[in-house]
């Protein structure tokens, strides 16, 4: 028992250090407007993920039951919607998985959450039948459904500027839903075959995103009551525990 308190007490200690390190090597400022720029390409990567389907679900059906399989447009769609509910038992493993954020940390969580949304994006891109598409389809619409995104803003932001960051991160993400008309009208170019390509869009960016966010720090076991938002400026920290001790 003594063991493993002394473990873990030696992890936080090396954990401080890192993130002491990590701290003083950036600006508050320019960190968070790293972060909140990371969180957007987030929030827009997973409002396409949410939405990118509906929109194209004629060419789905199209391509993959009346081209593929013989079958009439009407009776494809039928088919093509029964298949979906087959997907949603799987995001009842939501309460087993989100908490493992609390768990294992937010930044894990997160990185693994867009990897796979990512990769789901490019098995659609890659789908030559109905199968891989589900799976691809499968695992975008388990990993859209967690927003850790949300947590990060709450816990990145003093209780004056929450609310204020969490509507502009979103309008971000809202507005850029409209990529996927544009997207649409640039790379498929009226041929409805194209289809998949404008998937390959978002899940590049998703795979970016997993490399940016290797950069940023961890926000787990950061209390919400007591946040100020220079957690991650040490310079600005120290000054403010100075006038605090005076």
């Amino acid at each position: 028992m003594a063991k493993n308190v002394e473990r873990l007490q030696a992890r936080e200690a090396k954990e401080l250090i890192r993130r002491e390190k990590q701290l003083g090597a950036r600006s508050n400022k320019f960190y968070l407007i790293y972060l909140f720029m990371i969180l957007s390409l987030i929030y827009i990567t997973d409002e396409i993920a949410s939405t990118i389907s509906i929109q194209f679900q004629a060419n789905i059906v199209t391509e993959f039951f009346v081209k593929n399989m013989g079958m009439e447009y009407g009776a494809g769609l039928s088919l093509f919607s029964a298949i979906g509910f087959i997907s949603y038992p799987v995001t009842l493993l939501i309460i087993f998985y989100r908490p493992l954020a609390d768990k294992f940390g937010r930044k894990p969580f997160l990185v693994i959450n867009t990897l796979c949304m990512g990769l789901g994006l490019f098995l659609v891109y890659l789908s030559k039948n109905i199968y891989v598409y589900m799976i691809g389809g499968t695992l975008m619409g388990f990993m859209v459904s967690h927003d850790m995104q949300c947590v990060y803003i709450l816990e990145c932001s003093d209780k004056k500027s929450r609310a204020r960051n969490y509507a502009i991160v979103k309008a971000v993400a809202i507005l850029g839903t409209l990529l996927v008309p544009l997207l649409r009208a640039t790379l498929m170019q009226n041929v409805s075959e194209r289809w998949h390509v404008v998937y390959l869009v978002p899940a590049i960016i998703g795979f970016v995103i997993v490399i940016m966010w290797l950069f940023v720090g961890e926000t787990r076991g950061l209390d919400l009551k007591t946040v100020t938002g220079t957690e991650w400026d040490k310079p600005k920290k120290v000054k403010e525990e100075q006038k605090d001790g005076e």
